[in-house]
């Protein structure tokens, strides 16, 4: 499992485009670039804890879980300028309820973001929005705050989701009655205010603890992820809404045996559950499941792929969400494995991975390793989102110009 932000060494490489390796399935006119190395000098903010998100002007979006004029990190704007990028930062966190971003943004219809805030230690979480105000400007609102931090301990932080009338759905992982967790929603009220509900607390033990991100499937309901309890490695679960009000919980798997710590699920359009687990597999290095419905009310676990982590130049530690291109490959990243020289060693820089299924119901990977011989991308955090030309762009904690972490583009 990853370390916390706290303890990682952050390493100095230098910036480079890198093309495919021979053999790939990726083109061999494929490259990947740093568009932005995050200086923790500045106030832009660096250490980006987790992807980005694109508009329809092709901004992307993100949160610097660092530095900025605070010292409590940053939402920031990186706009395509020619062949360039210009990033201004939106803004700078700070404040009892406001520090330390930890999630993707996530943009509404009416283009505001939302997010959340660690906190960490004695300063509260939060989920937060950030609205662009006629003039310029972005100004936030605090929709629920959660007390000694938020996500207490994991740098990166499930992305809130929304319903169909504008409700928005999120997670605590250490909060709610118990203190192992609760899923959440708040809804607006119409004056600028919000109401917060607490759909599920979770117990621990058989019923799992440390609740990942949510999705819902085309009935309205609600699945994600635990990373601990079940049988041991933590569970899948699925919220039905009841007809009366309040929301059914189920178990749908039990992790450990096999594989273990999962994190956040996609679905496809038959309902068929996907994600990694960055433990488990042949070699131990994590793997990509598949959890389908089987017809009776149960549902059927499946490993993709194992990975088998840099003694073989493979991945290990793969990141969730996962992500979907239009010809259904699945697309992801691995915090480190790949190829293992320089400053990466022993363990390398991590990879982007694709997964493409096969006729045989057979799942091939190709994957690109971050390498390591100059300032490009290291350590690749989950959410990755692709542009109308199939350009993919992401984030990496460490790596860049001043090893305070990237942007990077992988480009057709």
């Amino acid at each position: 499992m990853k370390n916390n932000f706290a303890s990682r060494s952050v390493l100095v490489l230098t910036m480079v485009s890198i093309f495919l390796a021979a053999g790939s399935m990726f083109s061999a006119a494929q490259t990947l670039k740093t568009i932005y190395s995050f200086d923790n000098r500045d106030q832009n903010g660096s250490f980006p804890p987790a992807g980005v998100t694109l508009d329809h002007s092709g901004t992307l979006f993100g949160t610097t879980g660092d530095g900025g004029p605070r010292s409590c990190g940053t939402a920031y704007a990186l706009r395509p300028n020619g062949t360039n990028w210009t990033l201004t930062y939106i803004k700078d966190f700070g404040g009892l309820n406001s520090c330390f971003p930890g999630s993707p943004l996530v943009e509404d219809s009416a283009g505001n973001l939302y997010g959340s805030t660690n906190g960490w230690g004695l300063m509260n979480g939060a989920l937060f929005e950030l609205s662009p105000v006629a003039g310029g400007g972005w100004r936030q609102t605090d929709l629920a705050t959660f007390p000694n931090g938020c996500d207490c301990g994991e740098y990166t932080m499930p992305a809130p989701i929304f319903d169909q009338s504008g409700n928005v759905y999120s997670v605590s992982r250490y909060n709610g009655l118990y203190g192992h967790g609760m899923v959440y929603e708040v809804t607006p009220n119409g004056d600028g205010t919000w109401n917060e509900l607490e759909l599920y607390d979770f117990a621990g033990g058989a019923d799992g603890f440390g609740p990942n991100s949510l999705i819902f499937d085309r009935a309205g309901n609600l699945f994600g992820t635990t990373t601990s309890g079940g049988t041991s490695g933590g569970t899948a679960f699925e919220l039905m809404p009841m007809a009366g009000g309040g929301w059914q919980k189920s178990t749908i798997y039990s992790f450990g045996t096999v594989d273990a710590d999962p994190e956040g699920l996609i679905v496809d359009k038959s309902g068929n559950l996907y994600g990694a687990a960055e433990v488990g597999g042949v070699l131990n290095h994590g793997t990509v499941f598949e959890l389908s419905p089987d017809g009776s009310g149960g549902w059927a676990h499946k490993i993709l792929y194992s990975f088998r982590g840099t003694a073989s130049g493979d991945g290990a530690v793969p990141q969730s969400p996962l992500l979907f291109d239009r010809g259904q490959d699945l697309w992801g990243v691995t915090y480190s494995g790949g190829i293992s020289t320089g400053s990466c060693s022993p363990d390398g820089c991590g990879t982007v991975f694709r997964l493409s299924p096969n006729s045989g119901g057979t799942w091939s990977e190709v994957h690109y390793d971050f390498q390591t011989d100059s300032t490009g991308p290291a350590y690749p955090h989950p959410g990755l989102v692709f542009d109308q030309k199939g350009n993919l762009y992401g984030t990496t904690l460490g790596g860049g110009t001043y090893g305070a972490g990237t942007v990077f583009e992988l480009t057709p």
